[in-house]
C-alpha cells in the first residue's frame, strides 16, 4: 500500500490480475447452483461461465455436458485460437476436485454427433467436403461448405463440426 500525504489514502491496483484460481474459486461457489440450474437447460449456465471466464481469459469458452453417470463434464476450449491452446492447459491444471464434476481440455471428439446446430443455422457431415494436400511434411486441409456463398457463419460452425469428428486439438 502507497500511503499518500497524511490523509491515508492508499493507492491500490484497479484490477486483479487474473488467475485460473480466481476463476475456479468462483465457479466453485456457485458449482451446486450450476448443478441444480442445470435441469432447466444448459444454455443459460453455460452463458454465464462463459462471461466468467472471457472476464479472466480473453478467447477462452466452455461447454457443459453430462455423461451416462451423471458427472458434469465442463469442458474449457481455446475456441480454435491456437494461442489460447497453453492458457487452457493452465486453466484445467488449476481445477480444483469438484463433486460431481469433471474438467476436460480442449472439445472432446464426438463422432456420435454429426452436425451442429447453431441458432437458425443447422450444419452436418454431410455438408462438407475436403481436399488434402501434402506440402512437404505438412497437410493442408481445404474445406468445402455447401451454403457457405450465402451465409459465411457457415464457415466458423464447419470448425465445430470438424471438432466433433476429430477433436479440437487435433484441429
Amino acid at each position: 500500500c502507497l500511503v499518500l500525504g497524511a490523509t491515508g489514502l492508499c493507492a491500490m491496483p484497479l484490477f486483479k490480475k487474473p488467475t485460473p484460481e480466481r476463476f475456479w474459486k468462483w465457479f466453485n461457489e456457485n458449482a451446486a447452483l450450476f448443478a441444480r440450474d442445470l435441469g432447466r437447460g444448459q444454455r443459460p449456465i453455460v452463458e454465464r461461465v462463459g462471461f466468467e471466464l472471457k472476464k479472466h481469459f480473453r478467447g477462452i469458452v466452455c461447454a457443459i455436458g453430462t455423461d451416462e453417470d451423471g458427472i458434469r463434464d465442463l469442458v474449457i476450449s481455446a475456441d480454435g485460437i491456437r494461442e489460447n491452446i497453453p492458457v487452457v492447459q493452465e486453466i484445467v491444471a488449476a481445477a480444483p476436485k469438484m463433486n460431481g464434476w469433471k474438467v476436460t481440455a480442449f472439445r472432446p471428439r464426438l463422432p456420435d454427433c454429426p452436425r451442429v446446430i447453431y441458432g437458425p443455422h443447422e450444419l452436418s457431415i454431410d455438408d462438407l467436403w475436403f481436399r488434402g494436400i501434402f506440402r512437404g511434411d505438412k497437410f493442408d486441409l481445404e474445406l468445402y461448405i455447401r451454403g457457405l456463398d450465402n451465409e459465411p457463419l457457415l464457415g466458423g460452425i464447419s470448425f465445430l463440426l470438424l471438432d466433433n469428428e476429430l477433436g479440437e486439438f487435433a484441429v
